[in-house]
């Protein structure tokens, strides 16, 4: 969640924590509504004749894709992109 921290420094403890538990339960609804439109999507993709591949070999990926991380770390932001690649969810 993004909000100004000098609005929720304002708030008292009681309604801090309120937010807080707030904030949670609205991150884990939208992450069940994202997951829920995401598999209604995939569904929809196979309902009209679509291949839809939804388990991937991640090291076989990475492995294929390696002559062109290479690259781009050459022409972008190195840095950003390995903090992309070790970004890991809370």
């Amino acid at each position: 969640m993004i909000c100004n921290p000098a609005t929720v420094g304002r708030l008292n403890p009681a309604d801090r924590a309120l937010f807080q538990r707030a904030a949670v339960e609205a991150q884990t609804a939208n992450r069940a509504r994202v997951s829920a439109d995401d598999e209604a999507g995939v569904a929809e993709l196979r309902r009209r004749g679509m291949t839809v591949i939804t388990e991937v070999d991640t090291a076989a990926f990475q492995t294929a894709l390696a002559p062109a991380f290479a690259e781009w770390e050459r022409t972008l932001d190195a840095a950003t992109l390995r903090r992309i690649r070790e970004w890991r969810a809370n």
